[in-house]
């Protein structure tokens, strides 16, 4: 059962002030306030009521008691992202964040890797931490501490590390979005809580993009499997109720050849500079519809898709069920959110869904196709 409003309020509360406390309850100089509150009164997602945020609950004005307003909390950040530039004049080269959802073995075993083969970008780069799924219950004799107390935690306690929980919707495309949306860095890389990466990825990568500003596209790089072999991109084939069949490109020539186009590929890892980030549409929820679609949406808009074979990244699969929502319904409208954006043909999200022999898909009743649509048209405001 989700908590209620106030309920919701008075724990986001609570965690500001814990975080106010573990930083030594800084506070904010009242310029800093002044121009947070600007930002705040002229909210570009309209969430400000004249005396809190309608995001998190968080009363804010000019005063400078930390106790009675957020604003001047040093600790605290804008759950949607907009105080980013008044917070971090001197932004980081890089921002590597990640989404989780309930798994903290994976986040940890991720982030500890980047700081331990990566000492040498401390003080340069931040690791973000998107919490999709915050739980924080009153304290309880003996209770285990929850997967985001964990995070939390371990975010405060590892160099450049940063943990955020902002209002946003389950799934994998919202968090993902809030990854963009708070991220200090110049460059923006976006992980799977569950993914390592090779070594001399991330120096390499930077390097490259230094060598080409012009560059304002989505970059990718190959999946590395446990035996060695790769994937460059996902081939555009329907299978098992998702767009994408892993492939590799005769153009690879190994992780130190030369970049090249692809078509799409999978997201455990992608990036751009912070600023040429597209998003995902805002409507997504739950699981899927991602692939293929921000790979179009960057095309559509005259940019580059390209892998990077040295931005060779390795993920865990089969971990077991996974815990987020994940209906095939919502899979289904998220395609077809996508397409509708994009306006593009939806016939095979048909086929594959309602008429495909495919024994890995379900079938579905004939009349749950037009249901489907209505519902996402409507969203669309179309008839």
């Amino acid at each position: 059962m989700k908590p209620s409003r106030l309920l919701q309020q008075l724990l986001n509360y609570g965690h500001a002030l814990a975080k106010h406390a573990r930083g030594g309850f800084r506070v904010t100089p009242p310029d800093t306030i002044a121009a947070r509150l600007a930002i705040c009164q002229a909210c570009p997602d309209g969430r400000f009521t004249g005396t809190a945020c309608d995001a998190c609950g968080c009363q804010v004005s000019a005063q400078t008691d930390a106790f009675r307003n957020k604003l001047a909390m040093a600790t605290e950040a804008c759950p949607l992202g907009h105080w980013r530039d008044v917070d971090s004049p001197q932004r980081p080269l890089l921002t590597v964040g990640m989404a989780v959802y309930d798994d903290f073995d994976g986040a940890y075993f991720t982030l500890r890797a980047l700081d331990l083969y990566h000492p040498h970008l401390r003080g340069r780069w931040e690791l973000l931490v998107i919490d999709n799924h915050p739980q924080f219950p009153p304290p309880e004799p003996a209770r285990a501490p929850t997967c985001s107390e964990r995070l939390r935690d371990l975010c405060a306690n590892l160099p450049g590390a940063r943990y955020e929980q902002p209002p946003v919707p389950v799934g994998t495309s919202a968090p993902r979005n809030a990854v963009f949306d708070l991220a200090r860095g110049e460059v923006v890389i976006c992980v799977d809580s569950h993914v390592l990466l090779a070594p001399g990825a991330i120096d390499k990568t930077l390097q490259w993009l230094g060598d080409n500003p012009d560059f304002h596209g989505l970059f990718q790089g190959p999946l590395l499997y446990d035996n060695n072999e790769v994937s460059t991109h996902m081939d555009r084939v329907w299978s098992d109720q998702m767009l994408g069949v892993w492939g590799t490109s005769d153009q690879y020539e190994g992780p130190n050849g030369r970049p090249f186009p692809i078509d799409l590929q999978g997201l455990g890892l992608f990036g751009c500079r912070r600023g040429d980030w597209l998003g995902f549409n805002r409507r997504f929820r739950e699981f899927g519809g991602e692939e293929g679609y921000i790979h179009d949406k960057y095309r559509a808009a005259g940019r580059e898709v390209v892998c990077l074979p040295w931005l060779e990244w390795a993920h865990r699969f089969h971990a077991g069920p996974i815990k987020y929502p994940a209906s095939i319904r919502e899979r289904i409208k998220n395609y077809l959110r996508g397409r509708i954006e994009l306006g593009q043909d939806v016939d095979d999200i048909h086929e594959h869904f309602f008429v495909s022999r495919d024994y890995h898909a379900p079938r579905y009743r004939p009349e749950e196709w037009a249901e489907i649509l209505r519902e996402v048209q409507a969203e669309e405001g179309q008839s």
